[in-house]
């Protein structure tokens, strides 16, 4: 189009529906103008071209309790596109409305695209009528009929008035064995329930009191009840496990006497009685308890190491006697077992069917040290104590170091060290079969020498030394003898 010299010229563009600006290009530059561009003071030839596109737009689908299926199923739409929307609702859920950007309860429902879209399908839990109803004398709770929403679960409670009881609950239409009250689980449908009500034939018995209310293992004793509707041919006893019924005897309505033997074997504890009238009617009374008791072992005398006694360490270590009296347990069957503990020997309990143990315990002592001793006994559900606690001294030297025993060695030796584990004390004994240089060292796992004990000539001869590990941390080290072509070694640990 022709414009005169030195004119101003304005081009407004309109997008049609549902198209927008892409680009303008003036004079083969792109211009950020989307609605008019202007040429000032025209003095030579331009081009100007505005190019269109099609709106595109998004659609967002919101689902809780089910989903939506789009068709078609796309990131993004044009203007205009046709979208059919389907509500698919999770199990036990229905739909019920659409919601945002549309409305109704259209179900496949189609839109047309004209702008971005937020619409969100409503889902609501589905629910059942359940039918519950009571025939005769009594009642079932809740009644009537009964809203259950889907997969919920539902307990209907029987209650036969006094002088009545349940004679049939119909599920259904189909009998059940319950008595006291229906669950249905999980529902997914329509049910009923009846409760059908009919007039006690028996009285639902009342027991008040047990006496006497224990009785030892093996015992046989006459234990009398005491309550209401006690009645010859239709009540019974219910007696715990490990409780034997003699006989009983109806004295009265209100009276039971009962002879029975509790078993030797019969494990100690609580019991549930129970007295039971036979339908029609009937019924089984509240629990009383009764216990079955247990005869404790006997207390018992400490033996060896008397009171007071002095333990010698040895090397090498033997072990460490101790010996005590036999407790007596009456109940026939039981096995006593015997645990010593040695109070200062921590976390450690040594444990015997007998009556005496030997135990290594050398490298667990100190050398002049004393000691306090004691045993339980246990028939596997009490435990006695014995009658004192006895204490022991050990000796404050080892027998067979140093040669006491007056022998030459005949051979280069290095034996494991006491205790091991320790903290932070140990003793290392080795011997020495003729004059020698010797050196005795320690290493840590990365063969570090941590400590050089012996670093002389000694003479054949039986020697310990003690190792004082402070500032050494927790581990495991080797310590080494060598003696010309002699080498030997060793592992401790040192737990701190």
């Amino acid at each position: 189009m022709g414009v005169g010299y030195g004119n101003d010229k304005e081009f407004i563009f309109t997008p049609a529906a549902g198209y927008h600006v892409a680009d303008l290009i003036v004079d083969g530059e792109s211009q950020d103008s989307t609605g008019s561009f202007t040429f000032y003071n025209i003095t030579e030839n331009h081009t100007i071209t505005v190019y269109f596109e099609i709106n595109i737009y998004t659609l967002t689908i919101n689902a809780v309790d089910g989903n939506v299926l789009k068709s078609p199923d796309q990131e993004f739409y044009d203007h205009g596109t046709s979208v059919e929307l389907t509500a698919v609702p999770a199990e036990g859920y229905s739909f019920v409305e659409w919601s945002g950007n549309a409305s109704g309860t259209a179900n496949p429902l189609t839109i047309t695209m004209d702008g971005n879209k937020v619409i969100t399908a409503e889902f609501t839990l589905k629910s059942y009528t359940i039918s519950a109803s009571a025939v005769g004398n009594g009642t079932i709770t809740p009644s009537g009929p009964v809203t259950v929403s889907h997969g919920e679960d539902i307990r209907f409670t029987i209650s036969p008035d006094a002088g009545h009881h349940l004679d049939s609950l119909l599920v259904d239409e189909i009998n059940t064995d319950s008595v006291s009250g229906y669950t249905f689980y999980n529902v997914t449908e329509d049910h009923m329930i009846r409760a059908v009500f009919r007039i006690d034939d028996n009285p639902l018995p009342v027991l008040s009191g047990i006496q006497p209310s224990s009785g030892y293992r093996g015992e046989t004793i006459d234990i009398f009840f005491t309550g209401s509707g006690f009645t010859d041919g239709v009540t019974s006893l219910n007696l715990g496990d490990g409780i034997l019924l003699n006989g009983m005897v109806i004295i009265s309505g209100d009276s039971i006497r009962a002879n029975v033997t509790v078993e030797p074997s019969a494990l100690p504890g609580i019991r549930d009685f129970t007295v039971t009238n036979a339908p029609p009617g009937g019924g089984t009374s509240a629990a009383l308890s009764f216990t079955v008791l247990n005869h404790l072992p006997s207390v018992f005398d400490l033996l060896l190491p008397t009171d007071g006694d002095t333990v010698q360490l040895t090397s090498p270590a033997t072990p460490v006697t101790f010996t005590w009296n036999r407790s007596k347990d009456p109940d026939a069957g039981d096995t006593i077992v015997y645990a010593l503990v040695i109070q200062e020997i921590e976390d450690t309990v040594f444990f015997t069917g007998d009556t005496a143990i030997a135990v290594d315990i050398q490298g667990m002592l100190s050398m002049n040290s004393l000691y306090h001793w004691y045993v339980f006994a246990s028939d596997g559900y009490d435990t006695t104590v014995s009658a004192d606690s006895f204490t022991f001294r050990t000796s404050d030297n080892i027998d067979g170091v140093n040669g006491d025993d007056g022998q030459i060695p005949t051979t280069y030796a290095i034996y494991q060290n006491y205790p091991n584990p320790f903290n932070p004390t140990t003793i290392i004994e080795y011997q020495v079969p003729e004059q020698s240089h010797i050196l005795l060292k320690i290493y840590n796992l990365l063969g570090q020498e941590i400590a050089s004990l012996v670093d002389e000539v000694k003479i054949a001869g039986r020697y310990s030394i003690e190792w004082i590990a402070e500032g050494t941390p927790s581990g495991i080290y080797l310590y080494r003898l060598t003696a010309g072509d002699f080498t030997q070694t060793k592992r401790m640990t040192l737990i701190k």
